[in-house]
């Protein structure tokens, strides 16, 4: 049990951010700072975390506008307290501290850390001076740089110097090109590259002619960023060392003067020395200059399929109506990849143009081919796609006509969905009809369900399956069950007098999952028809909500339900429980009621079974609720 002192302790450091600037100090007062230092050298995790934030609230207190003489004095405290005796995680605090408030002030103490025994701490140190504002702490860099005696320190001082970008550091930094370990002569091109300006460029030229390979296209690239040379990217554009050189080159040749980077690259193309004709390509066609884009587009046919797809990537990213003609041709290509790729960038930047190649490819036996160019179709950004689409599924061939419509489906446009509708009502022709069907999975609306059952009822041109099938899909993708419990109440009557009618209903009844229709199943089931009682024990157990579960519960309840018909609603309730709606509590209400009423081991075996893809979510469930314990051990089991 904690002591008194210690409670209070902690107290007081979660106060103390608050308390010691609303009270008028300029600085933590000396009791509290040494509460706070004797709490981050103790073992108490607690202590030295409430420490920690207190320290660091009042750092943020006191570099808040208005609170210059706060974070003057806080400073001072804090370098007055970074003794060597204190543990290293305390003193690594306190510099991250001084990271964030330090000056001048802080240059002295911080540089009598660089060369600190422990190696975490001098980094520390180092980190802070990079971050500190004073021009004196690049001063303090460049003497510990000078300083370095391991390539260790060496490589972290031109690091920081690096990131410092300040001139003074280059000639500090220069003479380790020379190094014999070129981890540090790559960290020193990398700074004076950050660096820029002439000197750095100076040292960078004077190396060049003597860089080891490795190190070569790092000294271009180093270049290249701290210059406006164009001579030299356009050169770089065939002569760089390694294929981001020649990219960068001409990114970078780009931005100086567009026309001469397009002849560059228009010579390396032709005369071979592009190392990576992919890597150049992209830059080229995502380019804003129309040059270097033609260069890349003029020789899209000498291309390798792989630059090809480079071209088209980079296409896609064009305006709409941009190279269209370009991207049709390459979606003609009997290569896969490259076609299914051009297919995209079609739905991107295509217009109405491009119909006739996306129906084909809609059309196609490639499964991935067929969802692109669906992807695609939908994407089009061209509004006289709907009008055309619109006027050919209502006129020409059976093909056309079908194609049409399954183009529409994928766009789901305004008047689509109505036009589906009287196509499946009124249409003459029995393939129209099928392909308005299967347009209608997709788009169809609330008024589909009536017509869908209609169909159903009536079984016209035998579409009755397709028709089923359409409401099933259609149902999920809408999920407005009152309207589909609607149309089936209509159906029903419709049906009252053809038996087959209704039991093509009662098969996809779970549509319209409400308590309106679980009562019409609950009546039914009472008028003892033995056809439409398979059907419902068919039914029940893939319900979209736990409503099936309860009635087939109530079903096994009845008075004249045989054991056969028992044991079918168990493994009903079992099924759904396994099929897992939403609702956990319902989910084990449900399951608490069927172990209650189950009269026997198989029984209550079918309701535990439907538990066996248990998971977090239940395992949580039966560790917070009162659950039947055999249940919560099953639970258990399997969610483990």
């Amino acid at each position: 049990m904690k002591d008194h002192h210690s409670i209070f302790l902690k107290l007081g450091l979660i106060l103390l951010a608050n308390v010691c600037w609303q009270t008028g100090y300029s600085q933590i007062p000396g009791d509290e700072l040494s509460a706070i230092i004797t709490s981050l050298e103790g073992e108490d995790y607690q202590a030295r975390y409430e420490a920690r934030m207190a320290l660091q609230d009042s750092v943020s207190d006191a570099t808040a506008p208005g609170n210059r003489s706060q974070r003057i004095a806080l400073e001072k405290q804090l370098i007055s307290v970074l003794d060597d005796e204190l543990l290293p995680t305390t003193r690594l605090w306190i510099l991250r501290q001084l990271d964030t408030i330090g000056s001048d002030a802080s240059i002295e103490a911080l540089a009598g850390l660089l060369n600190d025994s422990n190696a975490d701490v001098a980094d520390a140190a180092r980190m802070a001076l990079v971050a500190n504002p004073s021009s004196k702490a690049t001063r303090a860099l460049i003497d510990g740089l000078e300083n370095a005696t391991e390539d260790s320190k060496a490589l972290g001082f031109i690091s920081a110097l690096g990131d410092r970008k300040s001139r003074r550091a280059v000639k500090a930094i220069a003479p380790f090109l020379s190094s014999e370990n070129l981890d540090v002569v790559q960290e020193a091109i990398m700074a004076l590259g950050e660096i820029g300006g002439r000197s750095s460029r100076d040292a960078l030229n004077a190396f060049y002619p003597s860089a080891h390979s490795r190190v070569k296209g790092s000294v271009e690239l180093a270049l290249l960023e701290t210059s406006n040379d164009l001579d030299l990217c356009t050169r770089m554009i065939s002569e760089g060392s390694d294929r981001s050189v020649q990219a960068s080159a001409l990114q970078r040749g780009a931005s100086l003067n567009a026309n001469r980077s397009a002849e560059a690259l228009q010579g390396a193309l032709e005369a071979g020395t592009a190392l990576d004709n992919a890597s150049l390509i992209r830059v080229a066609m995502l380019s804003s200059s129309s040059a270097l884009r033609d260069v890349a587009l003029s020789s899209v046919e000498e291309l390798s399929l792989a630059d090809q797809a480079v071209v088209v990537g980079a296409l896609a990213n064009g305006e709409p109506g941009s190279n269209e003609d370009v991207t049709a041709s390459l979606a003609q290509s009997q290569n896969e990849p490259l076609k299914i790729q051009a297919v995209e960038a079609l739905g991107r930047i295509g217009s109405v143009t491009s119909l006739p190649i996306l129906l084909e490819a809609l059309n196609s036996r490639s499964r991935d081919l067929r969802e692109t160019a669906a992807y695609a179709l939908a994407s089009l950004p061209d509004a006289r796609v709907d009008r055309e689409l619109m006027a050919a599924a209502q006129s020409g061939s059976v093909e056309e006509r079908a194609n049409a419509l399954a183009a529409l489906s994928h766009r789901n446009s305004s008047g689509v969905a109505a036009l589906v509708n009287e196509l499946v009502q009124n249409d003459g022709d029995d393939a129209i009809r099928e392909a308005a069907l299967e347009a209608m999975e997709r788009i169809g609306d609330a008024a589909s369900f009536e017509v869908l059952v209609d169909l159903i009822v009536s079984n016209a041109s035998g579409l009755r399956r397709d028709a089923q099938r359409t409401l099933k899909r259609m149902s999920l993708r809408i999920g407005d069950p009152e309207t589909a419990w609607e149309a089936f109440n209509v159906g029903f009557q419709k049906a009252s007098g053809d038996p087959d009618a209704k039991k093509a209903l009662l098969v996809v009844i779970d549509s319209a999952p409400t308590k309106a229709t679980i009562e019409y199943l609950k009546e039914t089931w009472m008028k003892e028809d033995e056809a439409s009682r398979k059907i419902i024990l068919r039914t029940l157990p893939v319900w979209r909500n736990w409503d099936g579960g309860f009635l087939l519960l109530d079903i096994a309840n009845f008075q004249d339900s045989s054991d056969a018909i028992k044991d079918s609603c168990y493994d009903g309730v079992s099924r759904l429980i396994l099929s897992n709606p939403p609702s956990l509590n319902r989910k084990f209400e449900l399951a608490r009621m069927a172990l209650q009423t189950a009269t026997t081991d198989k029984r209550r075996d079918a309701i535990l079974k439907g538990f066996r893809n248990s998971g977090g979510p239940e395992r949580r469930y039966v560790n917070n609720n009162d659950v039947d314990p055999i249940l919560k051990e099953t639970v258990l089991a399997e969610a483990n």
